[in-house]
């Protein structure tokens, strides 16, 4: 149910002039039936009310809830996350708030808050509150350590002792009869049933009652499919908890190699089964699916499994809707899972698709009444070139009988047609799907390929169309950074006509946008290589500077002063039990009590003029220069480190305007910034006050298109399709062949590292953030700084940084001595990554670089010198690899045909395995016709 009746006209106007080909405005159309993304920016939020309750046999669904990704510091983690799409509001309670109004849209009756001990129930406090006067629970999830023994009874007692004594008289706290309600995470308390039993026993002593849904998994159950789906693990357990569910299905759960068709529905009817023998019955679990996460994840990519909607497909028909009456959601918000509220790559879909699954297939509620179709879509947002792109539809039902066509064409970077998309139909009133499979290799002339969809269907007698371009699949190589999942809804699209332009003079970069269209603009996000950089506002002169401060943890009172220059925002990094409105800052000062805690991501109005001053006790430690700051990226203020300052790239430290531009045609934006690269893609996404979205063409103003010829892998292996089962909804080749395409520039990836700047990148956005600064010693090929190895070092490049495809791998390579045995100079990880290649130094002194998967290598003809440096050049072009060390050809071999997935880091040296030596002039780039002949 749309909760903001204020947006629902203005969102049909929006829709009629953003489309190429729309219904009607005199059209008389129902209002939609959710609209997740204008909750997202509705000011006032408002809530349901309600009275809160759990009644036996009430059909509830509940969702798993980690409180360090919620509103407030989501975007504090953007260096190793990238979720902007939700900006946090001016206090912890009305950003709570917005959360549960969401929540209640799509259908969520309560949170269950990830905790480790019942120190953190504090993280509960702002939602508790912001649920008064509604229907909304608020619990918690335990997943407390594994302490061994009566240490670990005993935490679990204490710790549900102390949130029942603080919280559990709340009124939406949640409870059945005199029972409070607890979930447990991925064996959290870890103990044996007689244990639990024992925990539960000493509760009810003192007067607490709990209602326990267990969650319980080992190594061993994770491994052995046959055994979650006979079901057998419950048995201990069926006494001692009141009810059961899989966190997610364990088939899959750290499961690279696909999932047998069917297992869903065969774990469910196992665990019902299973507990049926105690009379009680399962919890099922939903999980949405969705890779969002943009730099750091798990890196094992069995544990967040996405699919298109796939996983929500399946997840929901793993049961009947009368064989449950609790749905577990896993989970609302871990942007390191499967997070379904509004994200940077979806904004709302998957919310959307949830709240359709959750109220017309498991409350099996009438389908809403409407004349436009729900139609949803998905695609990765990068495929490695060459490979086939999955587009994915989904159609959630409405009152209407009848079928939606859909037809389309793709589009390159300039709006010119570059394929036509075959036909096909979706059910309006029931749940469908459908897929194209689209080789990308001949479209690999554009970086950027947009899908432009037709919608066409009958509304009462009448035929209606529809038009709206998707947003953009990137064709990328050797590797892919983001590894986000698009998701949108077709009706939360539209058209901001606009043009832009960015110019960076030295490290201040200016943007510019002039609107072409009248659409009324919530925000404006300016993105450069996929990550926002910066939001458009009315300030037009200001000259952004984004910074982490680092106050030592002292016993003095701490004083930051500003001097020609103001601090716009701050927010505490990871503070999530303080509210912000605790800390006294101001523009022109920072004042922390002593041993305050926490980092504080700070956005400025400055120059380099600007001046930083830090005081302990009133009185002056020291102070520098904002230039100083932007020269070296990091800053230091005094004798014992009293304050660190580090410079930021990126809108990492949220927005601190509102929401909403003003009424004009014009906006700008300056923003401080690392160098300008030729490889720099820009552009801007738009959400407009009715929650809908658009975005512009991508700009390149500092590098030149050109093409090339080099060969690609055409295959269907892709980040999301695995080897056991790809996901395709048809039978398709499992096949790889190499084919020469003409490829943009802008397509191939590349990052270059000599250490001399510490660990940036020369080429792209992908510095060294893992400690390496004790590898970095002056010892250089002509006295610069180089990476220096002893036994057991290493260190890494940031995560998926791995040549996975046609590539150049070159560097300097310095020898201390030839080792006994093969030992690692750099490995794309083989544990995890098959895909990914190695360099080895063998006992014989030969150099051998390979791949993992299919064993294939390249040997040197020639040892290797010791105490002399090396040129070393590796050229992989899909079919051979090519080895060249001192630019003279050492040996080539026959590669196959192969791809495989799930790269974690590319390391250099290895902490077992390394050899003992130096590296320098790294290198990553791409192999065209010419290299290497």
């Amino acid at each position: 149910m749309n909760l903001f009746t204020a947006f629902k006209k203005k969102s049909l106007i929006l829709l009629c002039l953003g489309t190429v080909l729309s219904v009607c405005a005199g059209d008389d159309v129902p209002e939609q039936a959710v609209d997740i993304a204008g909750i997202a920016v509705a000011d006032p939020i408002v809530l349901k009310p309600g009275v809160p309750g759990v009644q036996p046999g009430r059909k509830m669904v509940f969702a798993h809830t980690v409180p360090w990704h919620n509103l407030y510091n989501s975007q504090l983690r953007v260096d190793g996350y990238h979720e902007v799409a939700l900006k946090p509001d001016a206090t912890l309670i009305e950003s709570a708030k917005r959360e549960i109004a969401m929540a209640q849209a799509v259908g969520i009756d309560g949170f269950f808050m990830d905790i480790g001990t019942a120190d953190q129930m504090s993280f509960a406090d702002c939602y508790l509150e912001a649920a008064k006067g509604t229907s909304f629970l608020v619990g918690f999830c335990f997943d407390i350590p594994p302490l061994d023994g009566e240490a670990g009874i005993q935490l679990s007692v204490d710790s549900t002792e102390k949130i029942v004594k603080n919280l559990g008289n709340h009124p939406n706290f949640p409870k059945i009869g005199n029972k409070y309600i607890f979930f447990s995470f991925s064996g959290a308390w870890r103990h044996s049933p007689e244990k639990i039993a024992e925990i539960k026993r000493r509760l009810k002593a003192k007067g607490i009652e709990i209602y326990y849904v267990l969650h319980r998994e080992t190594a061993e159950w994770r491994s052995n499919v046959e055994k979650m789906v006979e079901g057998t693990y419950i048995d201990p357990y069926g006494e001692v908890c009141d009810s059961f569910y899989p966190f997610m299905f364990s088939s899959r759960a750290w499961n690279d190699r696909g999932e047998p068709e069917g297992v869903h529905r065969k774990e469910f009817v196992a665990l019902r089964n299973a507990l049926a023998r105690f009379n009680k019955k399962p919890v099922a679990t939903i999980t949405p699916g969705y890779r969002g996460n943009w730099l750091e994840d798990l890196g094992h990519y069995g544990y967040v499994p996405f699919r298109g909607y796939d996983k929500i497909w399946d997840c929901f028909h793993a049961f009947k809707p009368d064989e449950v009456d609790w749905l577990n959601i896993a989970t609302w918000n871990d942007i390191g899972e499967t997070p379904i509220f509004p994200r940077t790559f979806d904004f709302g879909a998957s919310a959307e698709v949830m709240e359709a699954f959750i109220d017309q297939y498991f409350r099996q509620n009438p389908a809403p009444k409407q004349s436009e179709p729900r139609v949803y879509f998905a695609a990765n947002r990068e495929y490695l070139a060459g490979t086939v792109i999955r587009l994915t539809a989904l159609s959630t039902p409405i009152q209407a009988q009848g079928k939606v066509m859909i037809s389309g064409r793709l589009l390159n970077n300039n709006g010119e047609e570059v394929r036509k998309l075959q036909s096909k139909k979706l059910n309006m009133n029931d749940f469908d799907r459908c897929e194209w499979l689209i080789p990308s290799g001949p479209l690999a002339v554009s970086h950027a390929i947009f899908p432009e969809i037709t919608l066409t269907w009958n509304y009462d007698g009448q035929t209606k169309t529809s038009t709206r371009k998707l947003p953009a699949v990137l064709l990328r190589t050797p590797w892919i950074q983001n590894w986000s999942i698009q998701r949108s809804a077709f009706h939360n699209l539209t058209e901001v006509k606009a043009d832009f332009e960015v110019r960076q003079d030295a490290n201040l970069v200016t943007a510019k946008v002039k609107f072409r269209s009248p659409e009324k603009i919530a925000r404006a996000m300016l993105f450069r290589n996929d990550r926002m950089v910066a939001d458009f506002t009315a300030d037009s002169q200001s000259c952004l500077l984004n910074l982490t401060v680092y106050p030592k943890h002292t016993s003095a009172r701490f004083e930051l002063k500003i001097k020609n220059g103001k601090i716009l925002g701050l927010k505490r990094e990871h503070g999530f039990n303080l509210d912000m409105d605790k800390v006294d800052w101001g523009p022109q000062h920072l004042r922390l009590a002593p041993y305050a805690m926490g980092a504080y991501g700070t956005q400025m109005d400055a120059t380099p003029e600007t001046v930083f001053e830090v005081y302990h006790n009133d009185q002056l430690i020291g102070s520098a220069p904002a230039a100083e700051l932007l020269k070296n990226r990091q800053l230091v203020i005094g004798a014992d480190q009293e304050c660190r300052f580090e410079f930021n790239d990126w809108n990492n430290h949220a927005v601190f305007a509102g929401n909403g531009l003003p009424d004009q045609t014009e906006l700008t934006v300056r923003f401080y910034s690392r160098p300008s690269h030729e490889s720099d893609v820009y552009h801007i996404n738009f959400l407009t006050v009715e929650g809908k979205n658009a975005c512009t063409k991508f700009l390149t103003p500092f590098g030149k298109e050109t093409f090339v010829r080099m060969n690609l892998l055409e295959t269907y292996f892709s980040q999301e399709a695995t080897l056991d089962n790809m996901g395709y909804y048809a039978d398709v080749p499992r096949t790889n062949k190499v084919k020469t395409f003409r490829v943009n520039s802008h397509v191939l990836r590349e990052g270059s590292w000599n250490f001399d700047n510490g660990g940036e990148d020369a080429l792209g956005d992908r510095p060294l953030t893992y400690p390496f600064e004790q590898l970095l010693k002056p010892e250089g090929p002509d006295g610069s700084n180089c990476l220096v190895f002893t036994k057991g070092s290493e260190t890494m490049l940031r995560r998926r940084v791995s040549p996975l495809a046609n590539c150049v791998l070159e560097f300097s390579l310095y020898l201390d001595k030839i080792p006994e045995d093969s030992r690692l100079i750099m490995s794309g990880n083989g544990h995890v990554c098959q895909g990914g290649f190695f360099v080895r130094i063998q006992s014989d002194g030969k150099l051998r670089i390979g791949r993992y998967g299919d064993q294939s290598y390249v040997l040197s003809e020639k040892p290797v010198s010791t105490g002399v440096w090396h040129s070393v050049k590796f050229v992989f072009d899909e079919k051979s690899g090519t080895l060249f060390i001192d630019g003279v050809k050492e040996g080539k071999s026959r590669f196959a045909p192969y791809r495989d997935f799930r790269n974690f880091f590319f390391t250099l040296g290895d902490k077992e395995n390394g050899f003992e030596g130096k590296i320098d002039n790294l290198k990553i780039s791409n192999c065209t016709k010419n290299d290497g002949k």
